[in-house]
């Protein structure tokens, strides 16, 4: 579920019972959040959708998982980061190119998410706002 292109929340069951949940980008307040900053949960979560990916048969590693996890609060925090003390130091084009890198929807860090767990995701038209996203998250497009 995504909510507005700024939250993720990443549900999976699989027919064994194998369950695994997070959020992408919570609110700063959040458990999602709070789940990101504890580097022991975070792995729990990342083994979790390893063993869920396991059995559809895609072989991947923990550590790319966690890393695709992981992306969208540490990226976000880094742009924030960035934006505000170009602002303090009223350095406008430093702020410019802040908001002209930052990716500004979480779908591409889903994406990014399935692509570490081995789940293709096929975009057919190539101009497509799917196209745009998957060029963001750096996934193929035919």
């Amino acid at each position: 579920m995504v909510d507005d292109s700024d939250t993720a929340l990443l549900l999976a069951d699989s027919p064994d019972g194998r369950r695994w949940i997070t959020v992408l980008n919570g609110p700063s307040d959040s458990a999602g959040r709070a789940a990101v900053a504890d580097t022991r949960a975070m792995t729990a979560i990342a083994e979790a959708a390893v063993a869920w990916a396991a059995e559809a048969g895609h072989t991947v590693a923990t550590g790319a998982v966690l890393t695709a996890l992981c992306e969208a609060d540490r990226d976000n925090w880094a742009a924030d980061e960035a934006f505000s003390n170009a602002l303090d130091a009223g350095d406008f084009a430093a702020t410019h190119e802040v908001v002209r890198k930052q990716i500004s929807f979480i779908e591409v860090y889903v994406l990014r998410v399935l692509t570490a767990l081995g789940v293709v995701v096929s975009v057919q038209d190539t101009d497509s706002w799917w196209a745009h996203l998957a060029s963001q998250a750096n996934l193929a497009v035919p």
